[in-house]
């Protein structure tokens, strides 16, 4: 409830690891315009709030340890903006079809010690990742 409770319009970076989070707020992503970096990891969510994508200046985001976390859940993170996403032990078995085209500025991903067995052929279009 604390974070129901943040409107902060010039903040940029949150960390609210391992808080016990079930959901974000419906009006999170209109509360914070100017986010760029946001740490969940080890959290209990299952999806974001439809307003999530009102973060257009998001540029990292960790899921790691959000292992209730879904498939609709990673494809609605679609940011032009996200340049480094951390969704390793979400215990994910699948990605989005669509993956390699929501994130088409991604230059960091780690999906270490998920149950991937497949990348979907959009995973191509990830042309920007480093090694």
């Amino acid at each position: 409830e604390a974070i129901a409770a943040v409107t902060c319009p010039s903040l940029s970076d949150l960390i609210a690891c391992w808080c016990n989070l079930t959901a974000l707020p419906d009006d999170f992503g209109n509360r914070l315009p100017n986010l760029k970096h946001l740490d969940l990891r080890g959290n209990s969510l299952t999806a974001f709030p439809l307003s999530f994508n009102q973060l257009k200046k998001l540029e990292f985001l960790s899921i790691n340890g959000c292992y209730k976390i879904t498939i609709e859940a990673i494809a609605a993170v679609a940011f032009s903006s996200l340049t480094r996403l951390d969704a390793a032990r979400c215990n994910l078995t699948a990605l989005p079809g669509d993956f390699g085209d929501l994130l088409p500025n991604l230059k960091q991903l780690d999906l270490a010690d998920n149950r991937l067995t497949t990348f979907p052929c959009s995973f191509g279009r990830l042309t920007k990742l480093e090694f």
